[in-house]
């Protein structure tokens, strides 16, 4: 909660939770980390989160590895290549 995200409905597989754009790169992070974890210690199913962004459901965009990534050299590197 403190990222200031809001859960906003559960399809099938899919969560959607509304959060401040600002907040937006650190939560997805988090998310996909928790996510993936294995629920159980003897779980062999590799579970994939594919986390997507956008001001839309229907606009919705992958998130690329350097979104993803917790080094932020490559993230900042990123931003300044798209500037």
């Amino acid at each position: 909660r403190a990222s200031g995200a809001r859960p906003l409905i559960q399809i099938h597989d899919e969560l959607v939770f509304e959060v401040p754009a600002r907040q937006a790169d650190r939560f997805a992070r988090r998310m996909k980390r928790t996510l993936e974890e294995p629920p159980a210690p003897d779980f062999r199913v590799p579970v994939v989160v594919e986390p997507k962004a956008g001001d839309r459901f229907g606009e919705l965009a992958n998130l690329g590895p350097e979104v993803l990534s917790p080094y932020w050299v490559q993230r900042v590197w990123h931003r300044l290549r798209r500037w």
